[in-house]
């Protein structure tokens, strides 16, 4: 996988030494390689940066097709690419390399914009079609792979991160407010983002953007619910099968590469299952296992060691993260990032990759094991809500009954506190007025969007023109199926899949891998697991309240028994404590007034007085998860838009 950039202009101003500039921002996404193309009439360039993965020698890009009129920068991997080379080459297609970038060249030149259903893998890319006349950027099913672009005057830029576009000087660089909330409480609008004028290319779309005129349109060739399984067995050991079958598939093809691939092991079911298969088709393998020594409640890798116990040909490497770790790397986080987060995993999840570089380019993940088969505690409380259809009074002794029920699974007592009430009570109705049921986690964000706000400051909250967990509603109500023809659940599924996964999950895993130049590969989002998962009754993935319940039988007898009955453990860094001279210098820099005062994000009164109560409750979880969202903020204002990166 790699980075790239490019610019489209009315005007013949395309320069080479402004793309290498922007493209030099994205070293950490292809540290092997680099090339750029600009078109003769200087309109129009493309500018690359390669992560050898396959076929090292010969994939260089940008690749061109010069009989056709085609070139392409493109960042992924596409899959199964043999059978497509096959086809292709029976079609006429004389190919002079063995990488898959070319074979997505030749997909386009003999299949135009009919290539998407035959495309399995991660990938963004940008073709130009000279003799169409127009340019092509598309970005894969689930969003893995971004794809970022701006447009000012006469120029359309676009690029694999934000970063790479503020390069440009010609660029404004601006917190969106609405865009920033949305982040915060996770509830991005598909195709915005925290900056001002910057957009992104919405998952699963393609779009064509006209050379002569920038005109820009955009079109859904994918939908989760819309290409779900209607073929599924009745029979629950034949789907149990079918689920083994297609997840084994979608690894063994992702195992396909030219150099190291190795594997990350949480110890959660998701990991361990993609790891001890892994260990069953490999001679060795290398497992990447973080160890957070200061929490035995976030720690995990004593699950870790019980996979890699059953397998001699898993090396299993232990990768400790301290208190210490997460603030000397939190800015170098933000800054890869491109967005303010209140979960530390990110920070770990980058020394895992910076780490695993060593040993290997490419890691399989879990990744997309919760989104398709139901593994958050949030889909097992939207279906116990549908039951007593959201009704406060009936819910009162069902309530008493869950509470019971959800012991030991994480975040539903958080949930069934005093707070659940609230969630379903009037300040949510426009979510049953428009969407016809309350999604548990848009109940969550809008509760934590309500609080967010009260720390803000309010010429900034001024600049908004409503509430980002309502423009999520208002996106999802023409995208998704009627609540009465599909089990809530399920619902919720799609709401992951087309919102948090691609602009929350998707984002983290890839800059946290690409900080470390690693390419990441997650079976569990194959697009074809993921059409079978969401096209099996909801009793398969959730028994009762067993999550997962038919990937955890389906690979049973790989998996340790103690990791697959195991409950959901989220995947959470210990709340960093901001002690010692590091942290407090950390405060003093991003949380002093003068820098509240010169980002203009919150009210300096308000953090001020959060901060003196961290100074009494330093370990208190919850005045250190609303520093962490306020210092990431500051950060990711004092990164991106002031350019300070005073921690290189």
């Amino acid at each position: 996988m790699c980075g790239f950039v490019g610019q489209l202009s009315l005007s013949p101003d395309v320069e080479r030494r402004r793309l290498y500039h922007l493209n030099n921002a994205l070293l950490h996404r292809g540290p092997d390689d680099s090339g750029i193309v600009i078109a003769p009439s200087k309109t129009w360039g493309l500018a690359h940066r390669r992560l050898a993965v396959v076929d090292p020698e010969c994939g260089t890009q940008p690749m061109i097709d010069r009989e056709r009129g085609l070139t392409l920068v493109y960042n992924g991997e596409i899959y199964d690419d043999e059978r497509l080379r096959r086809e292709l080459s029976a079609e006429g297609y004389v190919f002079r390399t063995r990488s898959d970038t070319e074979v997505l060249l030749a997909l386009y030149a003999l299949r135009g914009l009919d290539m998407f259903k035959d495309l399995r893998g991660e990938f963004s890319f940008a073709l130009i079609d000279e003799r169409a006349n127009e340019a092509i950027l598309v970005r894969d099913r689930m969003g893995l792979k971004p794809l970022f672009f701006t447009r000012f005057g006469d120029t359309l830029l676009f690029g694999s991160e934000i970063k790479a576009l503020f390069r440009d000087e010609r660029v404004e660089r601006r917190i969106d407010p609405q865009g920033l909330i949305g982040a915060i409480v996770v509830a991005d609008v598909p195709g915005e983002t925290c900056f001002a004028g910057i957009h992104q290319v919405k998952h699963a779309h393609f779009m064509r953007v006209k050379l002569d005129t920038l005109e820009m349109t955009q079109r859904r060739y994918w939908d989760a619910i819309g290409n779900a399984r209607t073929d599924i067995p009745a029979d629950p050991r034949e789907q149990t099968e079918a689920v083994k079958a297609e997840v084994n598939r979608a690894l063994q093809l992702r195992l396909r590469a030219d150099v190291p691939v190795g594997s990350y092991l949480s110890g959660g079911i998701d990991s361990s299952i993609i790891s001890a298969a892994a260990a069953c088709h490999l001679d060795e393998v290398d497992c990447f296992s973080l160890a957070f020594e200061e929490s035995r409640r976030h720690d995990e890798f004593p699950f870790a060691q019980q996979v890699a116990a059953r397998y001699p040909n898993i090396r299993l490497h232990r990768i400790p993260v301290t208190y210490a770790d997460t603030i000397r790397k939190l800015p170098e986080t933000v800054w890869h990032l491109e967005r303010p987060f209140g979960n530390l995993h990110s920070v770990a999840k980058i020394m895992q990759s910076q780490y695993a570089r060593d040993h290997v380019v490419c890691v399989l993940t879990g990744d997309g094991g919760d989104e398709s088969f139901c593994g958050y505690s949030t889909f097992w409380l939207q279906n116990a809500l549908q039951k007593v259809n959201y009704s406060l009074p009936a819910i009162r002794d069902e309530l008493n009954s869950m509470q019971r029920e959800a012991k030991g699974i994480g975040g539903n007592r958080f949930y069934l506190s005093g707070g659940l009430a609230r969630r379903i009570g009037p300040d949510s109705q426009f979510m049953v007025d428009k969407l016809g049921f309350r999604p548990t986690d848009l109940a969550r964000a809008l509760d934590g969007e309500l609080r967010i706000r009260g720390l803000m400051n309010p010429e900034f909250v001024a600049k908004t023109d409503q509430l980002a967990v309502e423009r999520q509603v208002d996106w999802l109500s023409e995208s998704m199926p009627p609540a009465n023809e599909w089990p809530h659940m399920v619902l919720l599924q799609y709401i992951h899949l087309n919102s948090i996964v691609p602009e929350y999950i998707a984002t983290i895993a890839d800059r946290a891998e690409f900080a470390g130049s690693v390419e990441a590969r997650p079976p569990l989002f194959d697009h074809v697991v993921v059409e079978l998962a969401m096209g099996l009754p909801p009793e398969a993935k959730m028994k009762g309240d067993r999550e997962k319940h038919i990937l955890r039988d389906a690979f049973a007898d790989i998996v340790p028994s103690d990791v697959v009955e195991r409950r959901k453990q989220a995947f959470l860094a210990p709340p960093a404590p901001f002690k010692g001279v590091e942290g407090q210098a950390l405060l003093q820099r991003y949380l002093s007034r003068e820098a509240i005062r010169d980002a203009g994000i919150w009210n300096p009164t308000k953090i001020a007085a959060i901060a003196a109560l961290r100074r009494v409750m330093p370990r208190n979880r919850l005045i250190n998860l609303v520093l962490t969202i306020v210092l990431t903020a500051q950060i990711l204002h004092d990164e991106m838009i002031n350019q300070s990166r005073w921690w290189r």
